[in-house]
């Protein structure tokens, strides 16, 4: 249980510092202490992270249940996963189409959630 606590957090840490870094490109999109290779990296791994952990495929019964894969399985944490992704995306497409590589790997992460299952394209289409 220790070990799962220690990755959500960690996960939970990099999404705040995303999303601090998407306000602060609300605000100032030219701001040249903003840094698009920084908002890459954030993409680069969400976009590993949330098609594996967000509804989890489960794989029948495992003599070494992992606690990690509940960690992001109910209702409620679905749609908060879902709807963080989904807002920073279109923070990203709004605020800095110029950047490329911002721009694809956006596209790219809002495209692996969608192909995940069709649970998955619900709570990204019921997201707000």
């Amino acid at each position: 249980q220790a070990a799962t606590d220690t990755i959500v957090s960690a996960v939970q840490t990099l999404q705040h510092f995303a999303e601090f870094q998407a306000s602060k490109i609300a605000l100032h999109p030219s701001d040249p202490r903003l840094s698009p290779l920084l908002a890459t990296s954030f993409l680069w791994f969400l976009n590993r992270w949330a098609p594996a952990y967000i509804l989890p495929s489960l794989y029948g019964p495992s003599t070494t249940p992992s606690t990690i894969l509940l960690a992001w399985a109910s209702s409620e944490r679905v749609q908060q996963s879902v709807a963080f992704v989904l807002t920073l995306c279109i923070h990203y497409n709004c605020y800095w189409p110029h950047e490329r590589q911002v721009q694809d790997n956006a596209a790219a992460l809002i495209l692996s959630l969608a192909k995940r299952c069709s649970k998955m394209r619900l709570a990204m289409v019921e997201s707000p």
